[in-house]
C-alpha cells in the first residue's frame, strides 16, 4: 500500500480508482490522497462492512447507487452485448429483456454468451430467439442434466410434483404467471416449474407472499391426492427458508 501511495503521489493530479474503499486502509490515507490533487473512485458490493472514518466528509463521501437495471435498462445492455453476435430475424431484446426481472448487466451478458454457444454446438448460422430462451433458463437454473435418468416411476412422480406448482400457479390469483415446466433436471432440481413476473417489482404485497407459499407447498399436496407419494419431498428444504 505505501509503494502505491507514492506512485499516486508522484502522478498527482490523477485519477484514481481502488477496486473496493477497503483497499485504501485509513480515512487519513484518502485525506493525503484527496489534499494531493486525486480523484478517488472506488466501488464495493458490501457497503455495510466498510469503516466509517472512510465515508466521512472530504473522504469518499459520494455515494452512488449502482442498482439492477430495470426493463429499459436491459434492452439496452442486451443491445450492446447482441451487437457482437450474428442474429436471425426472429431476435427479440424486448421480449427478452421482459422475461429477465432481477438480471444483472453480468448476467445478460452471460445469458448471451450461453446462447452464441448454444447456436454454435448446433450449427446454426445465428443465434435465434429459441437459443436466448433456453439460455434464460440455464442462467437461472443451470445447466441441464440429462445425464441424470431417472426411471418410468420416478418421471411419473416428478410429473405429479410440477403439475401441483403449476395448477395452483395457475389459479392463485396473485401469482406470476408460470413460463414453463419441465421434468428435465436443471441443477440440483430434479424438474422446475418456472415463474416469471410480467413486470419488474420493487415491492410485494401479502398477498403475493401468501401465493408464493401456496405454490411451493402445492406439490406434496397434490402428489399425496393423486397417490404419488413415493417419497419424502426433496424441494421441501429449498422451499421452506424462501
Amino acid at each position: 500500500m505505501r509503494k502505491t501511495l507514492f506512485s499516486l503521489l508522484a502522478a498527482a493530479p490523477a485519477l484514481a480508482f481502488a477496486g473496493a474503499p477497503g483497499q485504501v486502509d485509513s480515512g487519513d490515507t484518502a485525506v493525503v490522497l484527496v489534499s494531493a490533487g486525486l480523484v478517488l473512485l472506488a466501488a464495493t458490493n458490501r457497503p455495510e462492512i466498510l469503516d466509517p472514518a472512510l465515508l466521512r466528509a472530504g473522504r469518499f463521501d459520494r455515494q452512488v447507487l449502482v442498482d439492477r437495471p430495470d426493463k429499459k435498462g436491459r434492452i439496452a445492455i442486451l443491445a450492446v452485448h447482441l451487437r457482437k453476435a450474428k442474429l436471425a430475424d426472429d431476435v427479440d431484446p424486448e421480449k427478452i429483456a421482459a422475461l429477465t426481472p432481477g438480471f444483472s448487466g453480468a448476467d445478460l451478458a452471460n445469458l448471451v454468451n450461453e446462447a452464441a454457444i448454444l447456436a454454435a454446438r448446433k450449427e446454426q448460422r445465428a443465434v435465434s430467439q429459441e437459443n436466448l430462451l433456453v439460455s434464460i433458463e440455464k442462467v437461472m437454473l443451470g445447466p441441464e442434466r440429462r445425464s441424470h435418468i431417472l426411471s418410468v416411476r420416478e418421471k411419473e412422480v416428478t410429473a405429479y410434483h410440477e403439475a401441483g406448482h403449476a395448477l395452483v400457479a395457475a389459479f392463485v390469483a396473485h401469482s406470476d404467471p408460470v413460463h414453463k415446466v419441465s421434468i428435465i433436471s436443471r441443477g440440483r432440481a430434479g424438474g422446475y416449474t418456472l415463474k416469471l413476473p410480467s413486470q419488474d417489482k420493487y415491492l410485494k404485497t401479502k398477498r403475493e407472499f401468501e401465493a408464493d407459499l401456496a405454490v411451493l407447498l402445492a406439490s406434496p399436496k397434490f402428489r399425496y391426492t393423486t397417490g404419488n407419494f413415493l417419497t419424502v419431498d426433496g424441494g421441501l428444504p429449498e422451499a421452506f427458508p424462501r
